[in-house]
């Protein structure tokens, strides 16, 4: 049976068990096992992830009975035999194309709660360059709301659940983010990473389809854009680490859905800013692509550049800065053409940059000694 028939099946069967019940056993299944413990990554929780997907995707039966334990190991069980034969298929002779697939998922899932606290901070100083944000008239004349009122809400929301067990009382909102903020804008917020069963169901089908079947077992889940349901009386998520990465990423994620003309090209020069103050240290020398082209004109060459070129007395790196966000097909296939067709204007082109650069300054200047030692490249992305 194919994974887009194996899938219809399992939606099929969904539809007549009642909801709630649902997300309850599936809360009890994931909550057997301590947080970034081996045995609840060992039960792969993504595939947990997918049947919350899946049950909100299709419309209740009218006619709808409350899910055992028993029926939720089942659904789960299902999806672990698809994704058994997906992977299979995976016939690379390089080991680490074969892992790819296999570790897309459990790669963000194992982060601990402290990764996703440093990421927020740095998704908010990349967004916010010299401490403002030149994505802020963009982001409010599409949401109604400031970016970095936004920033500060969902950080509220995403340390208020962590501290509640993944659930945030409304009344507990209010009080702590109310007056300083309106409600429309609380509100709001709130709906960039939220939403009702009918509107998660909306966003799911409508709004964020499905792309390929195929791979739905490896593919990140499509929760990641909408990690919290909004229920009576409180927010919910399923899980602490699809939370973090949600909120961590909201910003970013409503930027790339809506793909705005010139978007990518102004974050890539924010991105690359932010590496730069991260390069401004005391104890780190280093020189800025400006530099570089100085030293290029001086010796009468042109050619590529890298952003930065990092020195010390045993050697230098060739830094260059990429904000670039791979497609969904693209972080878990095993594919190598593929890889190398949705890489090729990114990564590769910033390889290729750094090899370009360390070649033509071996030839042109002698003022740099750390050229003459070690010489590594990194793409920071």
């Amino acid at each position: 049976m194919s994974v887009e028939k194996e899938l219809l099946k399992i939606k099929k069967r969904l539809r007549y068990f009642d909801r709630s019940s649902v997300l309850i056993e599936i809360d009890r299944f994931l909550s057997e096992h301590p947080e970034h413990s081996v045995e609840r990554f060992q039960r792969l929780p993504f595939l947990s992830f997918l049947v919350v997907e899946c049950l909100l995707e299709v419309t209740p039966h009218k006619s709808t009975r409350v899910a055992s334990k028993k029926d939720v190991y089942w659904f789960v069980n299902r999806l672990f035999q698809l994704n058994g034969k997906t992977t299979a298929s995976n016939n690379s002779g390089s080991l680490i194309l074969f892992m790819r697939p296999l570790i897309n998922n459990q790669f963000w899932i194992q982060h601990r709660n402290e990764y996703w606290l440093r990421a927020l901070i740095n998704q908010f100083e990349i967004f916010h360059p010299d401490n403002t944000s030149p994505f802020n008239s963009e982001f409010e004349q599409a949401t109604g709301i400031r970016l970095t009122d936004f920033f500060v809400i969902v950080s509220y929301l995403y340390f208020g659940m962590r501290a509640g067990n993944r659930r945030l009382n409304y009344i507990q909102i209010v009080k702590h983010l109310h007056p300083f903020y309106n409600l429309e804008t609380i509100a709001k917020s709130i709906r960039m990473v939220a939403g009702t069963p009918k509107q998660l169901q909306e966003f799911l089908c409508n709004t964020f389809p499905r792309e390929v079947t195929d791979t739905v077992t490896i593919a990140e889940t499509r929760l990641l854009h909408k990690p919290i349901l909004i229920t009576e009386g409180y927010l919910y998520c399923a899980d602490v680490t699809l939370l973090g990465r949600g909120i961590v990423e909201a910003a970013l994620n409503h930027f790339v859905r809506k793909n705005t003309s010139g978007f990518r090209k102004r974050f890539g020069l924010a991105f690359e800013h932010y590496v730069n103050v991260c390069l401004s240290r005391p104890d780190i020398s280093y020189l800025r692509e400006t530099d570089v082209e100085a030293i290029y004109k001086v010796a009468g060459i042109s050619g590529k550049v890298t952003d930065f070129l990092v020195t010390a007395k045993d050697g230098c790196v060739f830094v260059d800065a990429k904000g670039v966000v791979p497609r969904a097909e693209t972080l878990c296939t095993a594919n190598p053409y593929l890889i190398k067709r949705q890489l090729k204007d990114s990564i590769l082109k910033g390889i290729k940059q750094i090899v370009e650069c360390a070649f033509l300054l071996d030839g042109a200047s002698r003022q740099i000694p750390a050229l003459e030692k070690e010489r590594f490249g990194l793409i920071v992305t």
